[in-house]
């Protein structure tokens, strides 16, 4: 944590740019790995092994096959043109007052269906830029709708790695997970559309897209990994079905080919080698945490239920300013939640929706997030300007704080521990 810190700290003072990815989070875990075994205890052989016992792990073992089948999808529906159809539907259909509370939505949409809010920035954030005509005032209010998006999407779409890693290191079905995430993120997505609405920047300049034909055929893959994982069927076989179908519809109704599909599902499963390679290390080093109690000072019984949710969103919220990373915050803290969940009776729903929205919403708000740097890049400005119009991430952690208390009914259900869990 100190080289990841201090070396992202050193490249923003200097004024370098994607300052905290300067040093990869994978090469620091990997000295963080070495030192393990330095300082555990008993025979090296029995440190080595318990280092092995570690990266072994259940947690680890749980998530990468969902990270390599969800970079396959993702990576299937953008080659095959699924993705930017689906862009092209719903932006041919907009009105020109409505632009920026539009693409907020499409965003969303987007995000939501592909499960990456880096992945939608790179695809819309350019197009937003667009939309400004070389305004500046919109080009922020543009670009802080698609960041908002995004970041719905990222918490809430149930093939994100951020959802992926709450949902299995917290140990509930990905299900349980979205049905107590809904609530505060639809809450907090209708009052982001009324700000963009009523205070959207009025000067913005739009002409719809044209299109003489849209495919909206090509809107059914993430429709369908949306439906069969709602259904309760495990998120494993619900990608796999998916990008099958995908395969299937392209190749029958378009020209699309085997060998095409081939390389799209490995370009999408390379693009989550990073998060799979840090999945795999950090969990050989939370293991070396647990087992010396490195952050067990926080897994107790606290006077209250509403408390020990209080204690999951601050862990959510230090470790994502830490790691600059929402998903490596997730993954450092998601045993510890577990624990707390457990001890003080908590709905595991609960508790991955806790940490991942706050995970999220905290990614949103600091300067040297990754979404941040990527969209401020784009109209070269600095990160912080962007911030105040990434109206979501504030919008998500309030409605979060509410939805969740114990007066409130509304997810008086899913606090309940249910079987399936």
């Amino acid at each position: 944590m100190g080289t990841f810190l201090g070396s992202g700290l050193y490249f923003t003072f200097i004024g370098a740019p994607m300052a905290f990815y300067k040093v990869s989070a994978i090469t620091c875990a990997a000295f963080a790995l070495f030192l393990t075994v330095l300082l555990d205890k008993g025979k090296l052989e029995e440190r080595v092994q318990n280092l092995n016992t570690g990266l072994g792990g259940n947690s680890a073992a749980g998530i990468i096959p969902i990270l390599i089948l969800a970079g396959g999808f993702s990576g299937v529906t953008q080659g095959s043109g699924c993705m930017q159809e689906a862009v092209t539907a719903i932006m041919t259909h907009i009105a020109p007052p409505y632009v920026i509370s539009c693409l907020f939505l499409l965003t969303c949409l987007a995000a939501l269906g592909l499960g990456t809010s880096m992945g939608v920035i790179s695809l819309l954030g350019p197009f937003a830029v667009e939309l400004s005509q070389g305004n500046t005032h919109v080009a922020l209010w543009c670009l802080g709708a698609v960041v908002s998006g995004a970041a719905f999407g990222d918490n809430l779409s149930i093939i994100s790695d951020t959802s992926i890693a709450s949902s299995q290191t917290v140990g509930v079905c990905p299900r349980s997970k979205f049905l107590a995430n809904l609530p505060p993120a639809l809450c907090a997505c209708l009052g982001v559309l009324c700000v963009y609405v009523i205070f959207g920047a009025p000067d913005v300049y739009y002409v719809p897209l044209c299109s003489t034909h849209v495919s909206y055929w090509q809107l059914l893959p993430y429709l369908t990994i949306i439906v069969i994982s709602l259904l309760g069927i495990p998120v494993l076989y619900a990608l796999f079905i998916t990008t099958l179908l995908t395969l299937a519809l392209n190749i029958i109704l378009r020209d699309y080919t085997f060998i095409k599909f081939s390389a799209d599902w490995m370009k999408g499963l390379w693009s989550m080698m990073p998060i799979t390679v840090l999945t795999f290390l950090l969990s050989g080093l939370h293991n070396f945490i647990v087992r010396h109690g490195g952050i067990s000072f926080l897994e107790k019984t606290y006077k209250s239920p509403y408390r020990a949710e209080i204690v999951i969103a601050k862990m959510g919220v230090i470790c994502t300013i830490l790691f600059a990373n929402n998903t490596v915050a997730i993954l450092f803290a998601g045993h510890s939640v577990k624990n707390i969940v457990k001890k003080n009776n908590l709905s595991p729903a609960v508790g991955a929706s806790l940490l991942d929205i706050f995970a999220t919403v905290t990614k949103c708000a600091i300067p040297h997030g990754t979404q941040l740097l990527l969209a401020s890049s784009l109209i070269g400005c600095s990160p912080l300007s962007v911030i105040p119009y990434c109206v979501y991430s504030f919008a998500l952690s309030i409605s979060a704080l509410i939805l969740f208390h114990p007066k409130v009914t509304i997810l008086r259900g899913l606090r309940k521990q249910s079987s399936k869990d």
